[in-house]
């Protein structure tokens, strides 16, 4: 297992610095935990073939950890992904990938689908909304989320605490854990 940071840096511009994103490579695998600003190019920098993510994992859906996903999801298909691209994340990601894929980005996917044949047609991008409790059990790795703190101690309104879920996630392989914890504080979560 290779633990691969890709970025560490917050939603302002850094030059030295590229948003939140870990990779974990297994082998060919490769797992992408967030999908923060710089993410492909970094994982160019890496030597990381871009057509292998097949696995995303979204801590919670502040823009330094979510502003190059369709990057990702575009990328990851021009550089020769056939299989489908699978994100999780805390509740909204599912609506966040559908949008993306069918209102923001929908001309760009049909253009490139259309107009560039060589890439095999457009792969499928699918998005699953997921909470506390085990996540995926490859055989191989798995995968584990818990609900964390972020934001405690903002004055946000009922109605947007409601819809915000940040998680951190416990992930396994080669009898090793790696805790990804996105943005939060010490909390029963972690």
């Amino acid at each position: 297992m290779k633990i691969i940071v890709l970025g560490t840096g917050g939603p302002r511009p850094d030059p030295r610095r590229m948003a939140s994103t870990v990779l974990i490579r297994l082998g060919a695998e490769n797992i992408l935990f967030e999908a923060g600003r710089g993410v492909m190019v970094q994982m160019v920098r890496a030597g990381v073939p871009l057509g292998s993510l097949r696995h995303v994992f979204l801590t919670h859906h502040h823009f330094d950890h979510i502003g190059d996903l369709y990057d990702v999801m575009l990328n990851s298909w021009l550089a020769g992904r056939r299989e489908a691209l699978e994100i999780r994340g805390p509740q909204e990601t599912e609506r966040l990938v559908r949008v993306l894929q069918t209102e923001v980005y929908d001309k760009d996917i049909a253009w490139r689908d259309q107009g560039e044949p060589t890439f095999g047609g457009w792969a499928p991008v699918l998005a699953q909304d997921i909470g506390a409790g085990p996540v995926l059990d490859t055989g191989h790795w798995r995968v584990g989320a818990e609900v964390v703190s972020h934001g405690d101690g903002l004055d946000l309104s009922a109605q947007l605490r409601a819809r915000w879920t940040c998680l951190g996630y416990r992930f396994e392989a080669e009898g090793k854990v790696v805790a990804i914890s996105g943005d939060t504080v010490p909390c029963p979560g972690l």
